[in-house]
């Protein structure tokens, strides 16, 4: 029974750190997205601030990608599939990797030891 009880205690324990670190991971991208947007765009408003601090950490790293080819805050945060659906791209990741490749060259680091 003790055995039992100190397992449950320590999965609680990992389940606990894990749960930490993962909102604190979200919490820095935030943080990190809104400065971003203050400099590209100007103070963000307090329902963009909301917007973001309430997002998961999958949809904020979508924005942290995007805003680097975003002319608006607007344009950052609307939904992707909704983007897609406007270019006429059939996929949300077809837009985003076709805008991507306009803008982007993949770069190669050769690092000799």
């Amino acid at each position: 029974m003790q055995k039992g009880l100190e397992q449950g205690l320590l999965q609680g324990i990992k389940q606990g750190i894990n749960q930490g670190v993962n909102q604190g991971q979200r919490l820095g991208q935030a943080t990190a997205l809104l400065r971003q947007i203050e400099r590209k765009f100007g103070p963000p408003s307090d329902a963009v601030r909301r917007r973001v601090l309430a997002a998961d950490s999958d949809r904020l790293l979508e924005w942290l990608d995007r805003i680097l080819v975003a002319e608006s805050v607007d344009a950052l945060l609307q939904s992707l599939w909704r983007g897609a659906r406007a270019t006429g791209y059939r996929r949300a990741g077809d837009a985003e990797q076709a805008t991507a490749s306009r803008f982007f060259t993949p770069m190669i680091f050769v690092i000799r030891l």
